[in-house]
């Protein structure tokens, strides 16, 4: 047993962990498929697989009642403090000032936005989703920006208003 023959002295401290393996987003883990498959044209995919490829070229926008819109909230809030999240290259982790309380998000923005672009500005955010663990942090509010091909903005408003105050 190789554990048996490790001598370690009593009081040794122990370093600090590194996470060893990133986690994989399921874009990245369909880009890769993507790009075996263009490889590789005689590659089958399993049946499952191409359901999953048909329905997605067929993808239309799903109505949504007026009722599960009304139960989403929408709020103002000002960025107090960003920061690059360390181990993903396009993520950021975002203190987001909702009024009587501060929230954070972890936002994919990285690649659009430096932390100090976002300092002090009052951003669009959805506010009552369940909270994600995204890269072991939290995530408990949701930016919202819209998405033009390779350009992203974040959603403000045109005129200074309360953090806090809400989108109707």
């Amino acid at each position: 047993n190789l554990a048996s023959t490790i001598d370690i002295a009593p009081g040794h401290n122990i370093g600090k962990p590194k996470i060893l393996f990133r986690k994989l987003e399921n874009l990245e883990v369909q880009k890769q498929k993507d790009k075996l498959i263009k490889a590789n044209p005689r590659v089958k995919l399993p049946k499952k697989e191409l359901l999953i490829r048909n329905s997605a070229k067929k993808k239309t926008m799903t109505e949504v009642s007026f009722d599960d819109f009304t139960r989403l909230d929408f709020r103002i809030g000002r960025v107090i403090k960003a920061n690059y999240l360390e181990g993903s290259e396009k993520l950021l982790k975002v203190q987001v000032n909702i009024g009587k309380e501060k929230r954070q998000a972890i936002a994919g923005l990285a690649k659009h936005y430096s932390p100090e672009d976002l300092i002090n500005q009052l951003v669009a955010v959805i506010v009552n989703l369940q909270p994600r663990k995204i890269f072991g942090e939290v995530s408990e509010v949701m930016l919202l920006a819209a998405v033009d091909g390779s350009k992203v903005s974040l959603l403000n408003p045109d005129k200074e208003v309360s953090e806090g105050s809400k989108i109707t």
